[in-house]
């Protein structure tokens, strides 16, 4: 039996090798695996890379990165600690933010800014109804500020047909929003609406709003109780006219005395003085406009609350004797009572 020792290689040249299993080479094999992980991680995270050298550049060693950085996998960075950005920065893509948000400089938006529905939206008060409610999805902090307008849903084609033949009305609807809070607000108007209005609003949070209040008027009262009338020109001081001075031959009339003449012109003028305020140059009428209903409540009062006494069709003309806060006191078929401005049309003032 022949036994040999183990050889001694010195070098081997072989085109192909194989081999169950070579000793001390899964070694080697291990960390070219170990390489190759490392270098497809750093290209993967090469923008990562730059961003970290933007914020902290004096960041060299392993354990400062590493107590910046929690995880970089697949291009997503998540910083774990607070970070500060000093320079301009750039996203291309999509940009979300979780929690709130500061802004303490100025804002500017160069694209269309959508907000969410407590922000903005719609209300309609239906047909013979005067209020609507809003309420919130989620409460403000402190109440916002609202405004709302009505809308009139109606396309261009037949708003330009109605202007064309001088058919445009538009009804004068009073509205005002009450009961404005932190979780909504009330729109309440004057009249039940004769169709259903539409309103769109909005609810702006403003920090600290400051609130304005009116000044108490400084303008002085022109006393005129003590202003008396012009007196007219005595006699004897008008100038005599040329004929007059010719004629020296003396009259029948017997002469007055210079203080009865003086008595008898301060007498008060029968003339009447002009009044500083404007009359009326013809008569005083309401015209009823077109509405849904075909016609407008004559009421007890001047106020939508009292008594409905009648009612007063479209194109009805009245004189009106009386105004209370925008309405109008008529007589129609025998029945005094009071007429919204809202629905006619005044004329002859």
């Amino acid at each position: 039996m022949l036994q040999f020792g183990k050889p001694k290689v010195v070098s081997l040249i072989a085109d192909k090798i194989k081999a169950n299993q070579i000793d001390g080479l899964e070694i080697f094999a291990g960390q070219i695996l170990g390489l190759y992980d490392q270098v497809a991680s750093l290209t993967q995270a090469s923008a990562s890379a730059q961003l970290i050298a933007s914020v902290t550049p004096s960041a060299t060693d392993s354990s400062q990165l590493t107590s910046l950085l929690s995880y970089i996998k697949d291009g997503t960075l998540i910083v774990t600690e607070s970070a500060e950005f000093k320079g301009d920065t750039i996203f291309h893509a999509l940009a979300e933010f979780i929690g709130n948000i500061i802004f303490r400089g100025d804002v500017s938006f160069f694209g269309r800014p959508t907000f969410n529905k407590d922000t903005a939206g719609f209300a309609i008060i239906k047909k013979g109804e005067k209020i609507v409610d809003v309420e919130y999805e989620k409460e403000y902090a402190s109440t916002p500020i609202v405004t709302a307008n009505i809308i009139w849903d109606i396309d261009r084609d037949t708003l330009a047909t109605l202007e064309s033949i001088d058919a445009l009305f538009l009804a004068k609807w009073d509205h005002l929003i009450a009961s404005s809070n932190t979780r909504g607000f009330t729109i309440v108007l004057e009249e039940p609406a004769v169709t259903d209005l539409k309103f769109n609003w909005t609810a702006t949070a403003v920090h600290e709003a400051k609130t304005f209040e009116s000044r108490t008027s400084t303008t002085p009262i022109l006393d005129t109780s003590t202003t008396e009338p012009p007196q007219q020109p005595l006699q004897e001081d008008l100038l005599q006219s040329p004929t007059d001075q010719l004629n020296l031959s003396p009259t029948p009339t017997p002469s007055q005395a210079p203080n009865q003449l003086r008595t008898q012109n301060l007498e008060p003028s029968t003339t009447p003085i002009p009044s500083p305020f404007l009359t009326p140059t013809s008569e005083l009428t309401i015209t009823v406009l077109p509405n849904d209903l075909g016609f407008v409540r004559i009421r007890e009062g001047p106020s939508s609350s009292t008594a409905e006494l009648g009612q007063i069709p479209v194109d009805t003309t009245l004189t009106y004797t009386e105004i209370d806060n925008g309405w109008y006191y008529v007589s129609y078929q025998g029945t005094g009572g009071w007429v919204s401005g809202t629905y006619v049309e005044v004329s002859g003032i």
